[in-house]
């Protein structure tokens, strides 16, 4: 390095990482209070963390207006660089993860775990009794970051930049309900939703060319597929859900589906791994036993 290369390094401060990491935890957490939390700290340390990193700067970072909180530019531009890098450091400073052999963690969505996958796990291990499989349904991303899982179920439309990726089943929506149901007496009767997918009734009237009633504007909502699903075998209204979720309750006739329109949401259920370990042994017996099972719903 030359002298003057030198001296231009010494003579630059770096932020602290306590700073970066509390810039970054606000940033997510859209709320000084609830980043505090997340961090263990109290919202005056946290807030002098953040101060600190917007001294260095020679700027602020965030907008405080009464309650709300917002990016300025510079803040939008340097969360967007920092947020990913904050996770790999995460990721590069976590200790090794201790593996008993022949375990493999598998991150799937809860309600898909418990309607289609464990039935089917007595059969694994019949099958690879020298392989143990763990299912985990947290948060993945953060999982995946520091290793945790080696391989995931998605909803989606198989497009992740940071993993490998094999559909195992596609996931049209059909309406089904405890008893049979002609489609002109959904208007009556009460359907029901899953967060985040309030507008699946209304895509639906509309994909059959029919106005949406006031019913599938304010669907009853459950966190998640299962117990929207229970609430239908219990008569509590009419569901929306793909056949690889419906398929117990179908066969023992705790459901009947009311209709063969489906709803095509362009997604499907993948299973992904890191690209570096796709072949495996491991996750190439979990990838395959997978397929197996989920061929017959394709």
């Amino acid at each position: 390095m030359s002298g003057q290369g030198e001296e231009d390094f010494q003579s630059r401060r770096l932020p602290s990482l306590l700073g970066v990491e509390a810039f970054v935890a606000v940033g997510r957490a859209q709320s000084f209070s609830r980043a505090a939390e997340n961090l263990n700290l109290t919202v005056s340390a946290l807030s002098k963390r953040v101060a600190s990193l917007e001294a260095i700067l020679g700027e602020a970072l965030f907008i405080r207006k009464g309650q709300s909180l917002g990016f300025t530019p510079r803040g939008m531009s340097l969360f967007a660089e920092l947020s990913p890098l904050v996770d790999e450091l995460g990721r590069i400073l976590a200790p090794p993860v201790t593996r008993e052999p022949g375990l493999i963690v598998l991150n799937l969505p809860v309600s898909l775990a418990a309607l289609w996958l464990i039935p089917h796990l007595a059969a694994f291990e019949r099958a690879h009794p020298d392989l143990r499989l763990r299912l985990e349904t947290g948060p993945l991303i953060t999982r995946h970051k520091r290793g945790e899982t080696d391989a995931a179920i998605r909803f989606g439309r198989g497009e992740w930049p940071d993993v490998q990726a094999l559909k195992l089943a596609d996931a049209p929506l059909f309406p089904v309900g405890a008893a049979p149901t002609a489609p002109e007496a959904f208007a009556a009767l009460k359907l029901l939703a899953v967060q985040g997918a309030e507008d699946a009734w209304a895509a639906w009237f509309e994909n059959r060319g029919e106005s949406a009633p006031s019913a599938a504007r304010s669907p009853q909502v459950f966190e998640n597929a299962h117990l929207m699903l229970e609430a239908a075998a219990h008569d509590l209204g009419l569901a929306l859900a793909p056949d690889i979720l419906t398929a117990s309750y179908l066969e023992n006739a705790r459901l009947h589906r009311i209709s063969d329109t489906p709803l095509e949401l362009g997604r499907a259920y993948y299973f992904t791994a890191d690209a570096r370990r796709w072949n495996e042994r491991a996750i190439t017996a979990l990838r395959e036993w997978l397929c197996e099972i989920a061929m017959p719903r394709k």
